[in-house]
């Protein structure tokens, strides 16, 4: 890792959702920051309303406002790392206000330790009595365990960081901040800066106020996330779990099992123990507090210190659900929201401040149209290609020639390279110097990785495709026709070609258990393909489209979320086309639209490491639709 100049430039991302009140007194703290090198200022908005903007607009026109239509926290600061340029990222909270010396310091000891991210002590402070008491539960090592972070201590190597100053060049290695976790993304990027071997410190100097929650239900609110989204990361990284994270969980089964107790006759007193320990030990706590930091407020501390414990202990047996457009309704098991994690390697090559950063929504699409846009595609971003590459020289070249070959040139190209050991980043970076190329250190799957390029993507349309095709010269102009023509289709496929030219049938039904079995040993007379081989007519209706070559309307992606992240290898493509079809949304087939593709068909056996990925990937779409044998079922529920 190279070292940081004495004064590197220094960008502050800070997320933000309806926080008028919060960013007017943040932002002048940063403003006021006394640092000698570059230093720019980044807000992600996500707000529901434009208040926000005018804020910004109006009263600081220094500071670059960046669009985040995903309404996520995780998301809101990709997108403003993928359009800031600093060599040194402090990632802000609108509910924070910084000292002077802030990034000076954390600039200062970011080259003296070498680490990839600084981190210094988050002091709650509250104003009113009630916001008090929730500012000193959350300064207790029995409201937040052993985080020095909140609790402070001295400095040195920690798990962990509040906030966090970041060399730019460690974030990106890991690909940014997750945006499938509404909490715990900060936790998550900490831990794989560490599993890469880099540090994360903590500096005792460096003391951030932060403004705690204002009444019991907010409280119970951030709790309750914090404990269902927990879940959800020892789920997906089970080594990042800590042994002080099983006491809420494990709190909740103690009460839950003494008021079984009670209903089921056994004796009251032993019922009794474990509730009557616990009041005993908050109420201990409350007492030595108050005496110790000779606070008033808390008087409150046993109520404030039982909302966050049986809140975060609940949440971690709740069902996951996910925000959207600021409302929290249940969802498929992964969230994805046309972002997904690890992002891009981001380009430092931002768009200008003149141009809106991301697609535009859909009433700025009717605006452009009104005003002249040919289609949709011109009206938004154009159209984006994201290719996903695994060792593929002498592939991938053909590709990218057949693409700038087309009648219609695409605005943009990203590459996906999941883990390539052979030289075809080498081979890019020569031969294709203009092409966006992502490049992850491992293998991380075809639905995550797919998703680092749409997450990167500014297209209103957006091409997938794989890196073993070729897109014959009009496909592409075909494929956007249908959806400029169309706006209830979100998929449009091509008519498929085999390395001979001979096309492979359209628009195969959804799967069963069945049909893969027989697919599986090769019994299968379609074995993957629709039935009637040969070229169609005309456009059709399909249940879906394979991802070789899809593509997609951004709107129906905002709308559906991407790629689901727990499929590694199939059928991403499948449960994609589904989930739009269950939101009213076509998926069609264009044959006059061709693609070559020399077909890349799964290992069979199961007992190769591919294979069994792909295997538990099939159990985990069939059991999350909740069909198998029959299609009558999933059929029905499609209908209603």
């Amino acid at each position: 890792m190279k070292n940081l100049p004495d004064h590197p430039s220094v960008s502050v991302i800070i997320p933000a959702r309806d926080a008028t009140d919060g960013l007017a007194i943040l932002i002048p703290t940063i403003l006021a920051q006394r640092y000698a090198g570059s230093l720019e200022i980044l807000v992600a908005d996500g707000s529901a309303t434009e208040e926000t903007g005018e804020l910004i607009r109006r009263r600081y026109p220094m500071v670059r406002l960046v669009s985040n239509p995903e309404q996520m926290t995780s998301t809101g600061m990709n997108r403003a790392l993928a359009m800031s340029t600093g060599e040194v990222v402090v990632r802000c909270d609108a509910h924070s206000t910084f000292p002077p010396d802030y990034i000076q310091r954390a600039v200062e000891t970011l080259r003296r330790t070498g680490a990839a991210n600084v981190g210094g002590q988050q002091c709650a402070v509250g104003e009113s009595f009630l916001e008090r008491a929730i500012a000193t539960a959350q300064r207790t090592p029995l409201g937040v365990g052993n985080a020095r972070h909140r609790l402070g201590g001295g400095e040195g190597q920690t798990d962990t960081a509040y906030l966090g100053v970041f060399r730019r060049e460690a974030l990106e290695a890991v690909g940014g901040f997750d945006p499938t976790l509404l909490r715990n993304q900060d936790y998550i990027v900490n831990w794989r800066l560490r599993q890469r071997g880099e540090t994360i410190w903590f500096d005792p100097e460096l003391k951030v106020a932060y403004q705690p929650r204002k009444n019991i239900s907010e409280l119970a609110r951030q709790y309750f996330d914090y404990g269902r989204w927990k879940r959800v990361v020892l789920w997906r990284y089970p080594k990042s779990g800590r042994v002080r994270q099983a006491a809420a969980p494990l709190l909740v089964i103690g009460l839950g099992a003494s008021a079984a107790s009670v209903l089921s006759g056994l004796p009251s007193v032993w019922a009794a123990i474990f509730p009557l320990a616990y009041l005993l030990t908050l109420l201990g706590e409350a007492v030595r507090v108050g005496i110790r930091r000779r606070e008033p407020a808390a008087v409150l501390l046993p109520l404030m210190l039982a909302v966050m414990h049986l809140s975060w202990g609940i949440g971690f047996f709740s069902p996951r659900q996910v925000r959207k457009q600021g409302r929290t309704r249940r969802r498929q098991p992964f969230s994805g929201k046309a972002t997904a994690w690890p992002p891009p390697a981001f380009s430092l090559d931002p768009p200008s401040l003149e141009t809106p950063v991301g697609p535009l929504r859909p009433a700025e699409q009717a605006v452009a149209l009104a005003n002249g846009a040919a289609s949709v595609a011109e009206a938004g971003r154009g159209v984006s290609v994201v290719i996903l590459t695994w060792n593929s020289v002498g592939k991938i070249e053909s590709c990218l020639e057949s693409l700038g070959q087309g009648t219609l040139v695409p605005d943009e190209i990203i590459v996906v390279d999941n883990g390539s050991t052979d030289q075809t980043r080498a081979v890019l970076a020569r031969q294709f110097p203009a092409v966006r190329v992502i490049a992850n250190t491992y293998n991380q799957g075809v639905a995550r990785a797919r998703n680092q390029g749409l997450a990167a993507a500014r297209g209103a349309y957006l091409l997938v495709l794989d890196d073993d095709t070729v897109v014959l010269p009009d496909a592409l102009a075909r494929l956007v026709s249908v959806l400029d023509t169309d706006p209830t289709v979100a998929v449009c496929g091509p008519q498929l070609l085999d390395s001979v030219r001979q096309p492979v049938g359209l628009g195969p039904p959804f799967p069963t258990l069945w049909h893969k079995v027989r697919r599986w040993g090769n019994t299968d007379p379609q074995n993957g393909r629709a039935s009637g081989d040969g070229l169609s007519d005309g456009m059709r209706d399909v249940d879906y489209v394979i991802g070789a070559c899809q593509l997609i309307r951004r709107a129906a992606l905002d709308e559906v979320g991407s790629y689901d992240e727990h499929i590694f290898y199939g059928p991403e493509d499948i449960d994609f086309c589904l989930r739009l079809h269950s939101s009213g949304w076509r998926v069609v087939c264009q044959p006059a639209a061709q693609v070559i593709h020399a077909e890349q068909r799964i290992a069979r056996s199961v007992l190769s490491e591919i294979g069994r990925k792909h295997v538990f990937g099939l159990a985990y779409y069939f059991w999350k639709h909740r069909y198998g044998l029959s299609r009558k079922r999933l059929s029905a529920r499609l209908l209603t």
